[in-house]
């Protein structure tokens, strides 16, 4: 099953896009796909030790169990951000409660819906009481230089974009 999905698919996402330090490729055939995180570090140094190939490891095995949408909640599209807030207000249009309040109910609401699908505030999977914010961090202070994750894909067979 996993021999099918297109590996040219993947090395030309990977080489023709690849504007950061490290990718890492990870197949998890539970999902009978693929994962790719894209890393960026400061140095090439850091990019080659066995710390930042585990963190980048780590972090396309969250991707592809996981399934986040965005990296981080600034790239949430306020058009998405503004439909889901209309869903809660509407939920909330017939509730007494006065208007302050409604508004930090609807904004804790929105805040908690996008929580699964933003990989930095992710519940990191080998560790739930960390964020997968929380995780790199560890990694930074391991390493000494600041990681970030510039993007990631996840490919899975028999899903067409």
């Amino acid at each position: 099953m996993i021999e099918k999905l297109n590996i040219r698919t993947v090395w030309s996402f990977v080489f023709n896009r690849l504007d950061c330090q490290l990718a890492k490729i990870t197949f998890c055939t539970s999902v009978e796909g693929a994962s790719l995180a894209f890393l960026n570090c400061e140095t090439d140094f850091v990019a080659k030790t066995d710390d930042f190939k585990q963190l980048a490891h780590y972090l396309a095995m969250q991707i592809a169990s996981m399934n986040p949408l965005y990296v981080a909640a600034s790239d949430i599209p306020a058009s998405e951000k503004k439909r889901v807030e209309k869903e809660y207000a509407a939920k909330l249009k017939d509730d007494k409660k006065p208007a302050s309040v409604k508004q930090k109910i609807i904004a804790g609401q929105v805040e908690k819906h996008f929580e699964d699908q933003v990989l930095l505030s992710q519940k990191y999977i080998l560790d739930d009481k960390l964020t997968v914010a929380d995780f790199i961090k560890s990694y930074i202070a391991k390493t000494g230089e600041n990681i970030s994750v510039n993007k990631f894909r996840r490919i899975e067979l028999g899903v067409n974009e």
